[in-house]
């Protein structure tokens, strides 16, 4: 799949598209949060998900929208 778009959750730290507020593309397979945190290389679960899809709190917010 070229161009998509993934929602995500790390199993390790929680953090997801959710919480960052963009969705992940599909090269993103590993958790930047856990890598960056020394936490070593975690494998994100991933679902499909839309270039527009944002979390409600992001649509209100312009900044934050993905």
């Amino acid at each position: 799949m070229l161009d998509g778009y993934w929602h995500f959750h790390c199993p390790e730290c929680g953090m997801g598209d959710f919480e960052l507020g963009h969705l992940a593309d599909d090269q993103e397979f590993v958790c930047q949060v856990c890598l960056e945190e020394g936490r070593g290389t975690i494998h994100l679960q991933r679902w499909p998900g839309q270039s527009d899809d944002a979390p409600d709190y992001a649509r209100f917010r312009p900044g934050l929208a993905a």
